[in-house]
């Protein structure tokens, strides 16, 4: 469904909490002119996880509103909070996103384990929104390819393994 370029948008802001609206107006509209296919808003460039949750919405709305359909908009709903995730991922179904984009939860102090079930419990709430959920697959070690579950923590939470460290070092 999804296809050719879409990029990462950064949030234009005024001040810490306010959005530049002729920023974000401007902003979109030199993206969509550079013949993109999609536009990823509250993303992998890194400030949603500073921006509070009403600035997040405003975000949302005023892509959604200006952008219409003229291209699918991806929206990242990742959050430290399970139910926040889920806030924002409702919020951005009926604002019409086409996808809620969900990287693991950072700041997660869990293993493999609890971090694929957190994951599975909000694809499946998310999922009843009729939206698709994009994981980043990059961020998401899936057991299937590692052997063994060791490994996919040490590579999850290498500060954890101070070992594997002194070990990789040691074979330099």
């Amino acid at each position: 469904q999804f296809h050719g370029i879409i990029p990462p948008m950064v949030t234009p802001l005024k001040d810490w909490d306010t959005l530049d609206n002729q920023g974000i107006e401007k902003l979109i509209n030199h993206i969509l002119n550079g013949g993109v296919h999609g536009l990823f808003v509250l993303g992998t460039t890194g400030e949603a996880p500073s921006l509070s949750h009403q600035l997040r919405k405003e975000v949302i709305k005023r892509t959604l509103d200006q952008v219409g359909t003229k291209v699918p908009v991806l929206v990242g709903i990742t959050d430290t909070s399970f139910i926040e995730t889920i806030n924002i991922a409702e919020f951005a179904a009926e604002a019409g996103a086409s996808a809620v984009v969900l990287a693991p939860p950072y700041y997660f102090p869990a293993g493999q384990f609890e971090l694929i079930e957190t994951l599975k419990e909000i694809k499946k709430a998310v999922q009843s929104l009729s939206k698709e959920v994009l994981e980043i697959k990059t961020l998401l070690f899936k057991l299937h390819d590692v052997k063994e579950k060791a490994e996919i923590e040490e590579k999850m939470y290498p500060w954890h393994f101070p070992r594997s460290e002194e070990r990789r070092i040691g074979k330099e």
